[in-house]
Order: C-alpha cells, then structure tokens, then sequence
C-alpha cells in the first residue's frame, strides 16, 4: 500500500509540473490549438455554419457527445445541445448552440454558448443565401485544486505545505464573433464560415500570441434522389459531401457519402489532417422518423500508429424535429443529410 501511495503522490507531482509546462510556457501554442471536430457533419450545423440557422424550416433540437481516444486516461469529451427555429417576422431564423470540452476528465474544461441570427433572402427564383451572425460567451477552464507542486511536500510529515506558485485561478471569460454565408438551390447547398473574427485573448496575462486563432470552413453537398417514380419513404438518396477547415497551421479534409433510404442511413467518410498527415475513416450509421434521428459513429484511425495508440472516437448525436406552423412563400427549407 505505501509504494501505491508513493506513485500516486509521484503522478500528482508529475501533474503540477506538467501544469505550469503547459499554462506559463506553452500557452502560446496551447492557445492557437483548433476547435473540437465532430465527425458527424451536419448533426450539428449551427456549430459549422451560423448561416444553418432556421434553414430546415422546422423547429429543431439537437444533442451530440463525443468521446475521443477512449482508451487514454487524458481523453477528450465534447457535449453539444442546439436549437434553432425560423422566423418569419424577423425574415431569417435564429438558433443557439452549447458546447463543452473537457480533457483528461475535466483538467481543463471549454464552455461555450452562442445565440445566432441568419438573414434569410431570395436571390432568384430558386436560390437562396442566408447570412448568419453569431456572437458567443465563453469559459476557458484549467482545474489546479488537486495538483501538488514539489515545495508542498514536507519530506518527513507529506503533504502539508502551502504553494508558492503564482498560478492564478486557471480562468478565462472571453467574447466572441463569428459570421457564416449559405446558399442552395435544387439539391445542393454550400457555404463558408469564418469563426473568432476578433481573435480573443486566452491568457489573464500579456503573453504575446496567446490568441485563438480564426477558423475558416468551406463546405459543399448534393442531394441525388433516385427511383423518383416511388413513394416518397421509398426514395433512395445518394449525398456526397466535402468540408476544409483552417485555423492557424491546422488545416482539415473531410469528404464522404450518404446513402438513405428511410429510415436508415449509412455514411462513410475520410478525414485528412493536413499538417500532421493524420487520417481517419468514419463510419455512421442513423435512425430517423418524422419527428426524431439517432445517429452512431466511429473513427477508425489508419495513419501511424505511434501517433495515436488509444483507439478512434465514438460519436452519439440525437435530433428532434417540430412543425414551425407557418408556411413561408418565400423561402425553402433545405434537405439536410442526417448524418
């Protein structure tokens, strides 16, 4: 038991050590890091495009987790719950978005929440640009209450003393902006978004460069209906779809297909890291009905594998769909894939 409690005491030192290397030497670089990626593109939209907002002309909720590298002790988790709704009064639609990441069971912890307003306007008579703007609180979390630093160890009586490190509360409260463009017509849609307009600050110091850097996404898809003859729960549809994203030196390549055919889908995806040659098949698989979808995916990793020995990600999202009420003349819904 006492040589179990010396490698505890030793990890927890270890830890303390590691915190003030990451928060007071690599922050510049920890802080320019990318967003959390979710495999399942399009069940959480608002979080790709703020210009998704009210475009599916229903009333929408939605609900994600992720769980990434479930095989390392520093796994990475992300919640997401959204809603968004059209609004006819306000010629657009509006939505809001929660998320929170959390690593290494809650070391450090992000929380953010988002309200969204998309201008929806008809250019011709069958296409459409939406314009969102999103504006975002949020919460930048590192959890110092259990870890030990070596000069609180008193080497006859433990742990007993007091930390002289200068390591603040290991919180940051910021704003941020972000804006998104949509357009579609037919059976396709596409869009760009660029997230952090104002690069906010991660650091309560004057550390230089220590900035989340801004994020831009281009996104594209087309919808092909096949056996158009039969019942409309009959059809098969066929989505091909492509997503790049660049924050600072990261840089994504996602693109893949859909296939549906009610009520099951099935989708299967490649995701190319850019800079560190880092790639990953997906696998998805959904349930839908008239008012819900359930979709499971896995990420199978297939570079190096000194890269990443704990395993893919499990990705669990659940939607629900409710009538707006109105029908708006002016505007189309567009057929989002559910995966």
């Amino acid at each position: 038991m006492e040589r179990i409690g010396t490698k505890i005491l030793l990890i927890r030192v270890l830890a303390g050590l590691l915190y003030i290397f990451i928060y007071y030497i690599t922050l510049p670089v920890t802080a320019k890091a990318q967003d959390p990626v979710f495999s399942q593109t399009y069940a959480g939209y608002l979080y790709i495009n703020p210009g998704f907002a009210g475009s599916i002309g229903e009333k929408k909720i939605s609900l994600s987790y992720r769980n990434q590298w479930p095989g390392n002790l520093t796994k990475y988790e992300t919640f997401y719950a959204s809603y968004d709704q059209p609004v006819e009064l306000l010629h657009g639609g509006i939505g809001v978005f929660m998320s929170n990441d959390r690593v290494g069971a809650g070391f450090t912890n992000n929380f953010n929440i988002s309200a969204i307003y998309a201008y929806h306007l008809r250019v011709l008579h069958d296409f459409f640009i939406h314009a969102g703007f999103q504006v975002s609180f949020n919460q930048r979390k590192i959890d110092v209450d259990n870890l030990i630093f070596p000069d609180m160890i008193n080497p006859s009586q433990g742990i007993i003393l007091p930390t002289q490190e200068v390591i603040g509360d290991g919180q940051k409260i910021y704003m941020d902006y972000s804006v998104g463009f949509l357009g579609y017509s037919g059976n396709w849609f596409g869009g760009v978004a660029i997230l952090h307009l104002t690069k906010p600050s991660l650091s309560n110091s004057e550390v230089e460069g220590a900035s989340l850097a801004r994020k831009f996404s281009v996104h594209l898809a087309r919808n092909f209906i096949l056996n158009h003859g039969s019942g409309k729960r009959e059809l098969w549809t066929v989505t091909p779809e492509v997503l790049y994203s660049i924050q600072k030196k990261i840089m994504y390549l996602n693109y893949g297909v859909v296939v549906s055919r009610n009520p099951v889908s099935l989708g299967v995806y490649t995701r190319h890291d850019l800079q560190f040659d880092f790639s990953t098949m997906i696998f998805a698989i959904g349930f839908s009905n008239l008012f819900m979808d359930f979709t499971y995916s896995y990420d199978v990793y297939i570079g190096q594998k000194k890269i990443n020995p704990f395993g893919g990600a499990h990705e669990v999202s659940i939607s629900f769909r409710l009538p707006y009420g109105k029908k708006r003349k002016e505007a189309r819904a567009i057929n989002i894939p559910r995966i």
